[in-house]
């Protein structure tokens, strides 16, 4: 008996059993199975390839993403001497090993806006009292004109 483990073990294809299936049922008619067998052979061959290149091509297209979307992390010590750094480092990680449930009486939604409004407070502060070493940072403007001289002196329509 051969089976998938045997050294003598050969797959098979779905036509060869179809056409194994044909031989068997009609011994009278040989001629008319045989007609068909060969005619279910080269479509189902056919068949058989057109699908195996579908699923190459959706593999490797599956395969391309995956690979564009690979990001690797690993835990670098960066900081190793500094203490300041040293001791966030240690609380990163600890935060990201023994994650604790934080009950808020907020929605997820008021949580994150409040959050976002305090980090550009700060970073407003943080560049509204920043010093380079040439003096203030000074932020270019540029002055509007009122928007009925714009249309005036724009229009295509007048003929001056």
């Amino acid at each position: 008996m051969v089976t998938k483990n045997s050294k003598n073990y050969k797959p098979t294809f779905p036509v060869e059993d179809i056409h194994k299936q044909f031989k068997k049922m009609d011994k009278n008619v040989p001629g008319a199975v045989a007609v068909f067998i060969a005619a279910a052979e080269e479509y189902l061959a056919a068949e058989i390839v057109e699908k195996a290149a579908v699923l190459c091509r959706q593999r490797e297209r599956e395969r391309e993403r995956r690979e564009k979307e690979l990001v690797g992390l690993a835990w670098v010590k960066a900081h190793v001497g500094i203490p300041d750094n040293d001791l966030a480092d240690h609380f990163a990680k600890l935060a990201s090993v023994e994650v604790e449930r934080m009950d808020i009486p907020y929605p997820y939604s008021f949580v994150k806006f409040a959050l976002t409004k305090k980090l550009l407070e700060d970073w407003q502060i943080y560049y509204g009292a920043y010093d380079t070493a040439s003096g203030n940072r000074n932020r270019g403007s540029i002055t509007i004109l009122p928007t009925t001289i714009l249309l005036r002196e724009n229009d295509p329509f007048s003929h001056s």
